[in-house]
């Protein structure tokens, strides 16, 4: 593409046309041109007065001007707008004599579109003139700003989770942490056995040995990721039950070149869990030491569970079948049937908590037992009934 330098564009001439000829070296000067004129480079000569002087092919291909539409055009007009500062910058170098390497900027194509390119020019004063090579850089510009958005997205994303967040660059081992991270657990060394160092020190002494038969994890159709829990301490001295999940980047060669991850503290979740665990035994136990056939009904999923106790009272072993509500309702007696379901029903329906009712329900063996069922019912943040929990107790002994 054409180099375009405050008001001048870069340029390496395919031909002499409008150019001063001072000493003429023959075939050896038709053998440049023909190897310009072929180049795949943008290749061009400008002068001082502000325009072309000559453009290859390559330049036509990549803006779609002809020649004739290049040399007649003010080589800033060509331009974007938001360059012409770093071309004027440019221009001033190449009138005092200096070469310049690596200048970017945006050129317009024919179709309204600006092309990206990088020049290198070389002046020639005697001439007025100078000279020029460019290469298309749009592509790498736009793989560059893709990096630069996924980059900067990474970063928000990062400060706005309360996730510890960071990435291992295995090629420099430069490490890099979220503030999420730094709050936590603290600094971290950026060389790479330091690294693994600080890792192994704040790792849990009871964990280090488990988690070291885990890693590294295997690769599986390419890719090397993994997920473990462990506890890790943190900045306080006091220690995180940690929620480990990350994955391994590597280059076109299979070789590994970065490690992304982060921590997740669920420490809170395994405190409700551990919590959650302990009602339930203390409620199995309870059921279990009790005379009474404990039951928990959900009334959303319409399930229920039952304890043991169903089965040395009543007979019935526990299963799929007793979780049915209507597995209850085909037992009791078809004459209490409708009084009982009335109760539970209004029960619900005033909102109310408790209930209880006498009837007869049968047992495994066909005959009737009389029981007495107490029950209490939970309700939602909206005023709905979601589960009641009860017990059944068999009065038949008491009845006589």
């Amino acid at each position: 593409m054409v180099g375009v330098l405050g008001g001048r564009i870069i340029g390496f001439p395919m031909s002499t046309r409008s150019i001063p000829k001072k000493r003429s070296n023959g075939p050896l000067v038709d053998q440049c041109n023909r190897l310009l004129q072929n180049s795949l480079s943008m290749v061009c000569i400008g002068g001082l007065d502000g325009y072309l002087k000559h453009i290859n092919p390559a330049i036509s291909a990549a803006l779609g001007y002809t020649e004739e539409e290049m040399t007649s055009l003010p080589m800033i007009d060509l331009v974007h707008p938001d360059d012409r500062e770093i071309a004027a910058e440019q221009t001033e170098r190449l009138a005092r004599g200096q070469s310049i390497h690596g200048a970017e900027m945006r050129i317009a194509a024919k179709d309204g579109t600006y092309r990206w390119v990088m020049w290198d020019a070389v002046p020639s004063l005697e001439d007025d003139v100078f000279m020029a090579i460019g290469q298309d850089i749009t592509q790498r510009k736009a793989v560059e700003e893709e990096l630069r958005e996924s980059q900067e997205r990474f970063h928000h994303l990062a400060r706005a989770t309360d996730q510890a967040v960071w990435d291992w660059d295995l090629r420099t081992h430069r490490v890099w942490r979220n503030e999420a991270f730094l709050r936590t657990f603290g600094q971290v060394d950026d060389q790479g056995q330091g690294t693994i160092e600080w890792w192994r020190k704040h790792v849990h002494p009871d964990d280090i040995e488990r988690l070291l038969s885990e890693i590294p994890p295997p690769i599986v159709d390419g890719q090397q990721q993994w997920r473990l829990q462990y506890r890790m301490r943190r900045r306080d001295g006091t220690y995180a039950d940690i929620y480990d999940r990350g994955f391994v980047v590597f280059d076109p060669q299979a070789r590994p070149v970065r490690m992304v991850g982060s921590l997740l503290d669920i420490t809170p979740l395994k405190h409700a869990q551990e919590e959650l665990r302990e009602s339930e035994e203390r409620f199995r136990l309870a059921a279990k030491a009790t005379r009474d056939a404990i039951w928990d009904w959900d009334i959303r999923k319409g399930r229920v569970w039952r304890s043991e106790t169903i089965e040395t009272f009543f007979g019935y072993p526990r299963g799929a079948d007793t979780e049915d509500l209507d597995w209850w309702l085909e037992r009791t007696h078809p004459d209490d049937r409708q009084r009982v379901v009335s109760i539970v029903s209004q029960t619900i329906e005033a909102g109310r908590e408790q209930c209880s009712c006498e009837y007869r329900f049968r047992r495994a063996d066909g005959t009737y037992a009389d029981v007495l069922e107490r029950g209490f019912v939970m309700y939602d943040t909206d005023g709905k009934a979601v589960r009641m929990v009860g017990s059944l107790m068999d009065v038949s002994e008491r009845r006589r």
